[in-house]
């Protein structure tokens, strides 16, 4: 919205309205969605992640010591991969909705 503001008419007026507003519809449904679902599910899930660990470390610390640090790798990677294609998807879904 900052950026909106700043800009100048002739840049802003050169978008058109409807992906303005698809844009602004789209932040907003993210913002619902992480308040509703992502947060409480990511409680849960820490929970699980934390409990996991400490039972790792008790059974066999040796084990943990290597898992633990090339699940951090993998995971780190995998959110690069899965961040790419959910910016890809919002793109496609506000061309979609600008056809509409």
């Amino acid at each position: 919205m900052h950026n909106i503001l700043r800009n100048d008419f002739a840049s802003v007026s050169a978008v058109h309205l409807g992906e303005w507003l698809n844009r602004f519809a789209n932040d907003t449904i993210v913002v619902a969605d992480i308040y509703v679902e992502i947060l409480s599910e990511l409680t849960g899930m820490m929970v699980k992640l934390i409990s996991v660990v400490i039972m790792m470390i008790v059974l066999d610390w040796r084990f943990a010591c290597v898992l633990l640090p090339c699940g951090i790798l993998l995971t780190y990677e995998f959110r690069k991969v899965l961040k790419k294609l959910h910016k890809q998807m919002q793109e496609r879904d506000s061309k979609l909705r600008i056809f509409l």
